[in-house]
C-alpha cells in the first residue's frame, strides 16, 4: 500500500481556503441586513422589506428607527444595493427620507420624513424605492445621471413594490 505524501496535504488545504476567501471577498455584499424589527414575532407572521440605497426610514409606526443602507448608495430600481429588514405583517406607517448629490457634488436633492403607508402580507417581500421627477417633467425610476443644470430633480416620491413571496 502506497502512502500519500503528507507534505502536500497541508499546502493543498491552505490554498483551497485562500481561494475560498479570495472569491468571497470579490463578491462584496451590497446589502445591509438589519435585525428583525421585533424578534418576538413568529417567522410565519413576518414579511421582508428591502430599502433601496439613498433612502432612510426614520420612523416605523410610532417608533423612531434608522433603517438605511450602510455601504454604498444608489437609487437604481432593481439594484442589489439595499437595506433589508423583517417586519410584522399588517398595515404600517413609516417616515422615509431621501438624499443624494449629483454632478460631482455640485447639486443635491433631498426630502425628509415623508409618510409612506402600506399593507404588508406575511411571507412576502416588498421594496421601498424613490421616484425622481426632473425639471422637464420626466420621471426617473432609475437614477441614470440624466440630471444637469437645466434638468434637476424637482420632486421625490416613494413607492412600495410587492416583489412576491419570500424565498
Amino acid at each position: 500500500m502506497k502512502k500519500k505524501p503528507e507534505f502536500l496535504t497541508v499546502p493543498v488545504i491552505v490554498l483551497t481556503l485562500c481561494a475560498v476567501f479570495l472569491f468571497a471577498g470579490c463578491n462584496k455584499s451590497e446589502t445591509s441586513i438589519l435585525k428583525p424589527y421585533d424578534p418576538n414575532v413568529p417567522a410565519d407572521q413576518l414579511c421582508t422589506l428591502e430599502i433601496a440605497g439613498n433612502i432612510m426610514v426614520t420612523k416605523f409606526d410610532d417608533t423612531k428607527v434608522k433603517w438605511q443602507m450602510r455601504i454604498g448608495y444608489t437609487n437604481r430600481n432593481g439594484s442589489d444595493k439595499q437595506a433589508v429588514i423583517q417586519i410584522p405583517a399588517g398595515t404600517h406607517e413609516m417616515l422615509a427620507s431621501f438624499g443624494m448629490t449629483y454632478n460631482s457634488g455640485s447639486g443635491s436633492v433631498s426630502v425628509k420624513d415623508v409618510k409612506v403607508t402600506n399593507d404588508f402580507a406575511a411571507g412576502r417581500t416588498y421594496r421601498l424605492t424613490a421616484t425622481l421627477t426632473l425639471a422637464d417633467g420626466k420621471v426617473e425610476e432609475t437614477w441614470t445621471g440624466v440630471a444637469n443644470a437645466s434638468n434637476l430633480p424637482q420632486y421625490v416620491s416613494f413607492k412600495i413594490i410587492d416583489l412576491g413571496n419570500t424565498e
